[in-house]
């Protein structure tokens, strides 16, 4: 087999690779935030905004300040973040209209939102230290996490809250101190035609809407912003 065609044969298989990597933790949350998602994104209410601007978490966010470009641009559109850019837009300035959470992982992704947990979740986990963009966060992790904490807190309850039916117990905790507006959704990671479709078993536990993820957050949000706020 050529390199080419290795390569292709990979690609063609990560969507199936997150499934069964992550399948039993999405049953697992959906039947355990069933309690909580009394609020599904079909109640959100239709907006007349034309634009939305879409922030992911990647390297421009920390290396050309495109946050307060787009503060001192005075936008008028909506602001939609995933998990990983909400703080940082919080810093900037910038009190995003929606953020939308995803991943599953049951201790890395509530850093998002200020960890109570912090140090007690990244005790032998060097994830974030080999790869962390924000250098101040880097130099001071601990002090950086309780300005986050204070952070989320006091601006929460002025963003809704996106949040997948797979989010783990901690950030479901976490989201529910702050005080967000959530507003719940499954993922869609399969044919929900199949009869053993995964995407049909979340359905039956919660009766959430389905919503195509792309495989990332990022592309989750530009779904959202496209399908259900009609952008």
């Amino acid at each position: 087999m050529s390199g080419n065609s290795k390569f292709q044969e990979v690609v063609s298989s990560i969507t199936s690779i997150g499934k069964d990597w992550h399948s039993s933790d999405l049953v697992i949350n959906a039947e355990s935030n069933k309690a909580f998602s009394t609020r599904s994104i079909k109640e959100l209410v239709k907006n007349s905004a034309q634009r939305a601007i879409v922030i992911s978490a990647g390297p421009s966010l920390h290396k050309f300040n495109v946050l307060t470009r787009i503060k001192e641009a005075n936008f008028k559109g909506l602001i939609i973040c995933v998990d990983g850019s909400y703080v940082k837009c919080l810093k900037s300035g910038l009190i995003p209209d929606y953020v939308l959470t995803l991943d599953p992982h049951p201790t890395r992704i509530v850093r998002w939102f200020g960890d109570p947990d912090f140090e007690e979740n990244t005790k032998g986990d060097d994830y974030f230290s080999r790869q962390d963009l924000d250098v101040e966060f880097r130099k001071n992790t601990i002090r950086q996490n309780e300005e986050n904490i204070r952070l989320v807190n006091e601006h929460a309850p002025k963003t809704k809250l996106i949040i997948c039916s797979s989010a783990p117990e901690n950030i479901v905790a976490r989201t529910r101190e702050a005080k967000f507006q959530s507003y719940w959704w499954n993922p869609l990671v399969d044919d929900p035609k199949d009869a053993n479709s995964l995407t049909r078993k979340l359905y039956s536990i919660n009766k959430l809407p389905c919503m195509n993820t792309g495989g990332t957050v990022g592309t989750a949000a530009w779904v959202f912003a496209s399908s259900i706020l009609n952008i």
